[in-house]
């Protein structure tokens, strides 16, 4: 069995996690041939790119390995949504997945479709509450007055008494409706949908 030995660690880590060398000397004495390592290094504020995991993702999506083994779950993954995305990745390529400190962690052995379904399930809920949450969040600015989301074009400071001006254009036929658009920086849906609903804008004074 080929594995890929991943790990995500802080730039001022003194140790505290299992280092290569650890995961190497576990996955030798398993008797699996180690394919490559990985490595994403953290600053203190937690800024990674994680390039090395992505090298390894696109590894596995030309099956150069067998299983990915991590030091611990918290090391990897920054929520359950993020462990089942993962997972979901790794089942559809035969993958496995295994946590060097968390032995129960194993998509290899038995319960290892149990695990993949127990994350799916978790993050769902997750997701759920996520989305409940913001929901609320947006019902509370709404009831505050705030605006959600990208303000209308007629909203825009200066819009209506430009938009006046054009329409009276358009009525004599001096511009076409896309030279109009063009004129008031919209697109030429906008300006038609304007149109069609008779919008006749309001002078601003």
């Amino acid at each position: 069995m080929k594995v890929a030995i991943y790990q995500r660690r802080l730039k001022s880590d003194q140790g505290q996690t299992p280092s290569f060398q650890d995961l190497r000397d576990f996955a030798l004495g398993q008797g699996w041939e180690i394919y490559n390592q990985y490595q994403d290094n953290v600053s203190i504020a937690g800024n990674s790119r994680r390039n090395a995991w992505q090298e390894l993702l696109a590894d596995a999506a030309l099956s150069k390995f067998d299983l990915v083994l991590i030091p611990q779950i918290d090391e990897v993954f920054s929520s359950v949504m993020d462990v089942a995305k993962t997972l979901g990745k790794l089942e559809v390529l035969k993958i496995g997945l295994r946590s060097y400190s968390e032995p129960w962690f194993d998509t290899t052995s038995i319960s290892g479709e149990a695990l993949y379904q127990l994350s799916l399930s978790y993050a769902a809920l997750e997701k759920n509450r996520q989305h409940r949450k913001l929901k609320s969040g947006l019902a509370h600015a709404r009831k505050m007055g705030c605006q959600i989301g990208r303000p209308r074009v007629t909203q825009r400071q200066g819009f209506n008494q430009a938009y006046g001006d054009i329409l009276e254009r358009l009525r004599a036929g001096q511009i076409s409706r896309r030279q109009a658009a063009k004129a008031l920086g919209i697109g030429y849906a906008t300006l038609k949908r304007l149109l069609d609903s008779n919008y006749q804008g309001f002078r601003d004074f």
